[in-house]
């Protein structure tokens, strides 16, 4: 019967009814004791690029085969110029290109497809535009072996808000050839690669090829190298196709041969197009001139280079690169967090995947605050850090703990006569405590952990300064009036080379003693 009064409501439009409410109008709806919060960034709900509008500036889409020994080159150097997301179709690779990606997808730079079909460039650009188009303001259709190079601008977004009114910008692409090397150089290929030649063996007076950047929401399809804007644009829509107004102010070069002994390799490795071999070209090829115009984006091209590589192939969380200001996860840290600090506070002596006792949750962020008042637990110095079950936290991140309450340079001393020996007592007011990073080659990002006794309610601000210069949002707490309060936050999700973090303590009166403080520090 119930299915049937449903099917009848669904054939004459009727609305269902609605259910009758269970929870009391005169009580907001608030976490219960133990229930695990998630992390709640101020986008989660309404925001995003599939829920509230473009996520991404620049994304670049681009088909690969066999490509796997310069896509890192390419990635660093439009990373080095601005693009925020690149999503490449793999057409049958067959020579690790999955395995090279596999750093950058789990850092969530890259959104790898598969994509084996033959001659299916066409439809994985289209398939592009259609499936991944809503979370781009711009997408940037060319391949491995070609590089954007804006030539008046510092990055590419600079360069495309001249042409916001365009729904396709079409780059003159310039093409070079062999540049004297028989065999692959050393170093990058923007700085090896300079001789302009007549590679295609095109007509002198026909235009040059294009590739095309198209706003998403103003076009109705994409070929490789043009793009059609909408017969019946979207309200707001632009319309226009910008081709000569992109002269002199970017272009894309296109290393079509790179070596002799690469591009002999190439020729018969088949394409994306459908097309069996590629024509050969003469290795004395005329050369009709010289262009270093990538060559001023080198040094920055290697140093993004260098903070690819260095990314964890594996990391604790996805989308360390990814180009949003916040991506929406579950809380991960709070889960296993709470086993490190509810076991620890129960004494249990072996480690354990299983909380001893749920704790609620004082901190909305990702990771865990817990009050430990009412557990009869008594804080000792480096209670959390040195205990066998923060073990388990760690392997889960596949992180290590780099700085501890020892290496702490603080506007406070050592009180062995406070309630808990050996702890670090803050003075009344403000006080500052300096947690110097180790210096590494590899970035990291970086957790706090921390245990304390406060007589009043604290305001604590943290945040991590990195050797180029930058400075982390600040992550601001609020910790209660408490006989042991402890927790685990994160508080740089972003690998830097991160040089010292700070921790900012301000209240009104009483006494703060830390007993513990430790960071953890993921690659």
């Amino acid at each position: 019967m119930t299915l049937r009064r449903r099917l009848g409501r669904m054939v004459t439009g009727a609305a269902e009814p609605t259910p009758p409410s269970t929870s009391r109008p005169d009580k907001p709806a608030r976490a219960g004791k133990g229930r695990m919060l998630r992390a709640k960034p101020p986008n989660v709900v309404g925001g995003g690029p599939l829920l509230g509008g473009p996520g991404f500036g620049v994304v670049v889409v681009c088909i690969v085969k066999d490509e796997a020994e310069y896509l890192e080159e390419w990635l660093a150097y439009h990373v080095a110029v601005g693009v925020g997301h690149f999503i490449i179709y793999d057409n049958g690779s067959t020579d690790g290109s999955a395995a090279v990606l596999e750093r950058y997808i789990n850092h969530g730079l890259v959104t790898r497809v598969d994509w084996p079909l033959g001659g299916g460039q066409l439809a994985a650009y289209n398939h592009a535009l259609r499936m991944f188009g809503a979370t781009a303001r711009w997408l940037a259709y060319f391949d491995v072996d070609e590089f954007l190079v804006p030539l008046l601008d510092d990055d590419v977004p600079t360069f495309l808000a001249r042409f916001e009114d365009a729904a396709v910008v079409r780059v003159p692409r310039i093409e070079f050839g062999y540049s004297g090397h028989r065999t692959p150089p050393p170093g990058l290929a923007i700085d090896a690669y300079t001789q302009v030649a007549n590679v295609l063996d095109l007509d002198a007076d026909l235009p040059p090829r294009v590739k095309s950047i198209v706003q998403p929401g103003a076009v109705s399809a994409v070929d490789i190298h043009l793009a059609f804007p909408a017969d019946e644009p979207v309200a707001g829509a632009p319309t226009d196709t910008a081709e000569e107004a992109v002269h002199g102010i970017a272009q894309l070069n296109h290393y079509y041969t790179r070596s002799l002994e690469e591009f002999e390799a190439k020729r018969f490795r088949g394409s994306a197009t459908g097309r069996i071999a590629r024509p050969a070209v003469p290795f004395d090829i005329e050369v009709l001139g010289s262009d270093t115009s990538a060559g001023r984006f080198s040094a920055r091209t290697q140093v993004a280079l260098e903070q690819l590589r260095s990314l964890a192939v594996k990391p604790y969380a996805y989308g360390s690169q990814l180009a949003l200001e916040y991506f929406p996860r579950p809380n991960d840290l709070f889960r296993f967090g709470e086993f490190a600090i509810a076991n620890t506070a129960a004494g249990l002596a072996e480690p354990s995947r299983v909380a001893a006792a749920r704790l609620r949750n004082l901190h909305r962020g990702v990771g865990l605050m817990a009050d430990l008042a009412g557990s009869g637990y008594q804080p000792v110095r480096d209670g959390i850090s040195s205990s066998v079950h923060l073990g388990v936290l760690v392997q889960h991140m596949r992180g290590r703990i780099v700085v501890t309450l020892a290496d702490a340079d603080a506007d406070a001393d050592a009180d062995s006569d406070s309630a808990a020996p050996a702890s670090l007592r803050l003075p009344s007011g403000s006080a500052e405590v300096r947690l110097p990073l180790p210096a590494e080659d590899r970035r990291s990002c970086y957790y706090l952990g921390f245990l304390a006794s406060t007589t009043a309610s604290v305001r604590l601000t943290v945040e991590v300064s990195s050797a180029e210069g930058g400075r982390s949002r600040p992550v601001e707490l609020q910790v209660p009036a408490s006989t042991a309060v402890a927790g685990i936050v994160e508080i740089e999700p972003r690998p830097v080379h991160g040089e010292q973090m700070r921790l900012t303590f301000e209240r009104d009166a009483g006494e703060i003693d830390l007993h513990d403080l430790f960071v953890i520090a993921t690659g």
